[in-house]
């Protein structure tokens, strides 16, 4: 389990979607259901603060609704940072630098960028 593995690695998992799913009163959140389906490896919403380099969880390609937090002391290492994974599906920045936006944009080699935004999902892969 590469969240357990990233807890004993030293990262603060903020929210934990590898326990059982919290029931949600129907009346309150109509068609909201946090219950995994029977069958297969079902993972809920995760959040991985203090994540590094060296940690497994951040070398292995993640399938799920996983968010890696990082910190990097600048801009360009945040990109060389980015640019060493092998995976590079995406990556975001939070700023209010339009600067910074553009150079990280540019920078960084992922798939998906987003900025000031989580990665951008279009409709057909799931947001709206």
């Amino acid at each position: 389990n590469l969240v357990a593995a990233a807890r004993r690695e030293g990262a603060h998992v903020l929210l934990d979607g590898t326990g059982p799913a919290t029931p949600v009163d129907p009346a309150a959140r109509p068609g909201l259901d946090l219950h995994r389906p029977r069958g297969g490896n079902w993972l809920l919403p995760t959040i991985v603060a203090g994540v590094a380099e060296r940690m497994e969880i951040y070398a292995s390609e993640v399938f799920g609704p996983v968010l890696l937090l990082m910190r990097a002391d600048s801009l360009p290492d945040a990109t060389a940072l980015l640019n060493r994974n092998a995976c590079g599906n995406g990556a975001a920045i939070f700023t209010g630098s339009g600067a910074a936006a553009r150079a990280f944009s540019r920078g960084v080699a992922a798939g998906q960028v987003g900025v000031n935004v989580p990665i951008p999902l279009g409709p057909a892969i799931g947001g709206v």
